[in-house]
């Protein structure tokens, strides 16, 4: 339990310093940083994708208890996770979790400045909240991927009777 909750302050630590930092030097306009991903600063008022997006108090409350509960499933989830790649594949999307919530608390919004690009075409901007959340996510992916699959009832059944 101690590795899950000092990783997540940790992740969720790291994304609110990036966010403030942001917040001091970057406005919307581009700023190149490194290939296909420019700065530049904007407020998502939903989630994934601006999908959700509050227009007032009541519903950015609603999102934010939405959010809160679900962190307590997956800190739930966490404490009960079957080996270590899913325990940190958890950390990771609830430090991501964390970050979000915290940074929607005062204002309703999260913070983005890393805005996707390539060929030509704008695609989102997202945080480092996001990052933890979809990388936390790719190893849940490779974690059931590897595991082996129980036999079916039937194949069991016959094989202990054999």
């Amino acid at each position: 339990m101690a590795a899950i909750l000092a990783g997540t302050g940790i992740g969720a630590a790291v994304d609110s310093g990036t966010k403030s930092v942001a917040e001091t030097l970057l406005d919307p306009s581009r700023t190149p940083f490194i290939p296909f991903v420019d700065l530049s600063l904007v407020y998502n008022r939903g989630v994934s994708f601006s999908l959700f997006a509050t227009r007032n108090t009541t519903e950015a409350v609603l999102l934010g208890g939405v959010q809160a509960a679900l962190i307590l499933a997956l800190f739930v989830w966490a404490l009960r996770a079957r080996g270590g790649l899913e325990a940190v594949a958890l950390t990771a999307v609830l430090a991501g979790a964390v970050g979000n919530l915290l940074d929607r608390i005062p204002d309703g919004a999260v913070t983005d400045f890393l805005h996707l690009h390539a060929l030509g075409r704008s695609f989102f901007t997202f945080n480092l909240a996001d990052v933890w959340i979809s990388a936390g996510v790719a190893l849940l992916l490779v974690d059931a991927l590897r595991r082996p699959t129980p036999p079916k009832t039937e194949d069991h059944l016959a094989a202990r009777d054999a």
